[in-house]
C-alpha cells in the first residue's frame, strides 16, 4: 500500500504511476548495441566477434525473443517501447533532455533499440562475425599476441582477454571453432606461456624472490590457461605455472573479489576442493542480500582493470557458484542484482554486457516465459499490466490534481503475480513555497551545507552558516553538496538552486575530476548544474563558491538530484531562509 502526501501548504499538480511487469525484456533491448566497430582496434573487433556469436546463440535458444521483437517492429519504428530511457517520461524529469549533454546518447540508444530486428538476421550476423575474425587474424602478431592497434607491441593482458572470451563461448556451447580459429588460439597460448616463463625467470633474479606476492595478471593467466586443458602448455613454462599456482593457493585471501573467484574456480578444476570450498564459503559469508537488490557483493566496484568490471566479476561469481555449489534460489537472487544494474545504466556494447544478458536469460529460472502480472488498485479504479506494452508489461497512469486531492487518489495498492522481479514507481508533483519544502531522501540523495570562508593569513577556514550568525555582503560562501548512492547510475543530473543574494565566483562551464568522478559543471542565472555521465556507488562531495551581493531575506533554494535514465531515483534537500545583514 502506498500512501500519497497530505500536507498543508501543498497544491497537488499531477500524480503518475509506473509499473513494469517483466523488466527482463529491457535487458533484451540492450542486445543491438552490437554494431560494426567504430575504431580499428583489436578490442573493438573482438567485441563484435564475441557479441554476434553469443547474441545469435541466445536468439536460437530463445525463439520467443525474435517473435516479440517482430511484434514491436510492427507497432511502428517509433513505438515507445523502442525509445531510449533518456527520452521517455520527459514530464517527470527536472530538466529537458535538450538542456543536457546527453542528447546524442538518447538518439543512439533509440536507434540501437530500433535495429533489434537486424540483430536476428542470421546471414548478416554470420557475415559480421566473419569480418571480425579476419581482422583478429590480421591483427595477431607472428609470435601469437595481440596489441591494442596494429603495429603496437603485443600485450599479455589483451591476449588473455581474447583467449578468455573465446573459452567462454565454448563453455556456453555457443560456438564450434573451425581449424583457423583453433590455430589462432594455439598461437596465442604459446605467446602467454612464453610471457609467464619470462616473468618467472626475471623474478628469480630478484633478492628474496621466494617471498613474492602473486599479481592479478598472473592469476588471470592461471585461470585462462586452465580453460585450455586440451592444449598442453610449453614444457619450459610448467615450472612457472606450478610456482604461481602454489602462490595462488596460499594467498587467495589477500586477493580482490574477482581474484578470489578466479582462484576458487582454478582450485576446483585442479581438484583442490578444500580451497575452493573455503573461497565459496567466504563469498557466501560476505555477500549482501536484500529484497530490492538481490544477492551481491557491496565492495564489487569498478577498478583500474578495464577487463574486470563489476558486471564481469558478478557473472564470474555466478558461474563459479553454478558449477561448484548450484542453488536455483541463490542464482535468481544474483540475477536480480544484474537486472537492477540495467534499471539505472545504459549498457554499452562490451562483452561484459552480453555476458550479463546471457546470465539473465539462460541461468536460474526462466524469467522470459514467466507470466508476471501486476495489478494496481487506485481508489475505485483497477489497472493491470496485461493491458500494458507487449512483453515488458509497461503501464503508465496519470491523474490530475483534482483527483489527487480527493479520497479516491490518496492511496494505491499493488498486487504482483509471478516469480520474476517487477519494477514500479509513483511520482507526486506539486506546488509549494520553496522555503517550506521538506527533505526527500532515497537510495540516491543529496545533502546541502553552507560555509563562510575566511582566511587568518596562514590558512583557509570554514565556518558553518547558522541562523544565529547572519551573512554579510561580500562574504565568500562555499556551497558543499554531499551525494550518496547505493548503486551505480548513468546520466545523473544535480541542480542546486542558488539564493537570490548569491553570485557564483566562477561563471565558466567545464569538466571537473574529483574524488574519482568526472562531471560537467554549468552555472546558470539561478542555479548550479552538475551532469554525471556515470556516478559510481558511494559518497561524493562537490563544492563551489559564491559571493553575497545584497542584503535582505531570501529563500535558500533546494538541491535536486535525479537519474535521468531511471527518473524514479530522485530526491531533494529541504527549503530554508537565508538572512543577510
Amino acid at each position: 500500500m502506498i500512501r500519497l502526501k497530505d500536507s498543508k501548504g501543498i497544491r497537488p499538480f499531477r500524480t503518475t504511476l509506473e509499473l513494469t511487469a517483466n523488466p527482463i525484456w529491457y535487458a533484451v533491448q540492450a542486445l543491438p548495441t552490437l554494431s560494426q566497430p567504430e575504431n580499428d582496434n583489436v578490442i573493438s573487433w573482438f567485441a563484435s566477434y564475441y557479441s554476434n556469436t553469443l547474441a545469435n546463440y541466445i536468439a536460437t535458444v530463445h525463439p520467443r525473443i525474435q517473435q516479440v521483437i517482430s511484434q514491436w517492429k510492427a507497432q511502428g519504428g517509433n513505438a515507445s517501447t523502442l525509445y531510449s530511457n533518456l527520452e521517455k517520461n520527459a514530464e517527470l524529469k527536472n530538466i529537458l533532455l535538450q538542456e543536457t549533454p546527453w542528447v546524442l546518447e538518447a538518439d543512439n540508444e533509440t536507434e540501437q533499440k530500433q535495429r533489434l530486428s537486424l540483430l536476428f538476421d542470421m546471414n548478416r550476423a554470420a557475415g559480421q562475425r566473419e569480418t571480425a575474425l579476419r581482422h583478429l587474424l590480421d591483427l595477431q602478431t607472428p609470435d601469437g599476441g595481440w596489441g591494442w592497434f596494429k603495429g603496437m607491441y603485443p600485450s599479455q593482458e589483451i591476449t588473455l582477454y581474447i583467449l578468455k572470451g573465446m573459452s567462454q563461448l565454448t563453455e556456453l556451447n555457443a560456438v564450434e571453432y573451425n581449424q583457423q580459429e583453433k590455430e589462432m588460439q594455439m598461437k596465442a597460448l604459446k605467446f602467454v606461456d612464453k610471457q609467464i616463463q619470462s616473468d618467472y625467470e626475471a623474478l628469480q633474479k630478484i633478492k628474496n624472490w621466494q617471498k613474492n606476492e602473486i599479481s592479478p595478471l598472473e592469476i588471470e593467466y592461471l585461470f585462462v590457461r586452465s580453460n585450455y586443458r586440451d592444449i598442453p602448455e610449453l614444457g619450459s613454462a610448467r615450472e612457472a605455472i606450478r610456482y604461481y599456482t602454489n602462490l595462488a593457493e596460499k594467498q587467495w585471501d589477500k586477493q580482490s573479489i574477482h581474484g578470489k573467484g578466479e582462484i576458487g574456480w582454478l582450485m576446483w578444476r585442479n581438484g583442490n576442493k578444500e580451497i575452493a570450498g573455503k573461497i565459496i564459503t567466504w563469498l557466501r559469508k560476505t555477500a549482501s542480500t536484500s529484497p530490492d537488490k538481490g544477492m551481491y557483493w557491496a565492495n564489487n566496484r569498478s577498478r583500474a582493470n578495464a577487463f574486470a568490471s563489476p558486471i564481469d566479476t558478478h557473472c564470474l561469481l555466478m558461474a563459479f557458484f553454478n558449477e561448484v555449489s548450484p542453488d536455483k534460489q541463490e542464482t535468481d537472487r544474483m540475477k536480480q542484482w544484474l537486472l537492477n544494474q540495467k534499471q539505472t545504466q545504459n549498457w554499452k556494447s562490451v562483452p561484459a554486457t552480453v555476458n550479463a544478458i546471457y546470465t539473465l536469460l539462460l541461468t536460474g529460472s526462466n524469467w522470459l516465459d514467466t507470466a508476471n502480472t501486476c495489478t494496481a488498485q487506485w481508489g475505485k479504479q483497477t489497472y493491470s499490466t496485461t493491458s500494458g506494452e507487449l512483453a515488458t508489461g509497461y503501464l503508465k497512469v496519470t491523474i490530475s490534481d483534482e483527483k489527487a486531492t480527493s479520497s479516491e487518489g490518496t492511496s494505491i495498492s499493488i498486487r504482483k503475480e509471478g516469480s520474476a522481479p517487477a519494477w514500479g514507481a509513483v511520482y507526486e508533483q506539486y506546488f509549494q513555497n520553496i522555503n517550506e519544502v521538506k527533505k526527500q531522501k532515497g537510495v540516491l540523495n543529496v545533502e546541502k551545507l553552507l560555509f563562510v570562508e575566511t582566511n587568518n593569513g596562514t590558512e583557509r577556514q570554514l565556518r558553518p552558516v547558522t541562523p544565529d550568525e547572519p551573512l554579510s555582503v561580500g562574504d565568500k560562501v562555499v556551497v558543499r553538496l554531499v551525494v550518496r548512492t547505493d548503486r551505480e547510475m548513468d546520466y545523473v543530473f544535480l541542480k542546486d538552486l542558488r539564493a537570490g543574494c548569491f553570485e557564483p565566483a566562477d561563471q565558466l562551464s567545464g569538466s571537473i575530476y574529483r574524488d574519482g568522478v568526472w562531471y560537467y559543471q554549468s552555472p546558470t542565472d539561478v542555479s548550479e548544474n552538475f551532469f554525471f555521465e556515470r556516478l559510481p556507488q558511494g559518497t561524493f562531495v562537490l563544492e563551489y563558491a559564491v559571493y553575497v551581493s545584497r542584503t535582505g531575506e531570501y529563500a535558500g533554494g533546494i538541491s535536486t538530484i535525479q537519474c535521468l535514465y531511471a527518473p524514479e531515483f530522485v530526491s531533494h534537500t529541504e527549503g530554508n531562509i537565508i538572512k543577510v545583514d
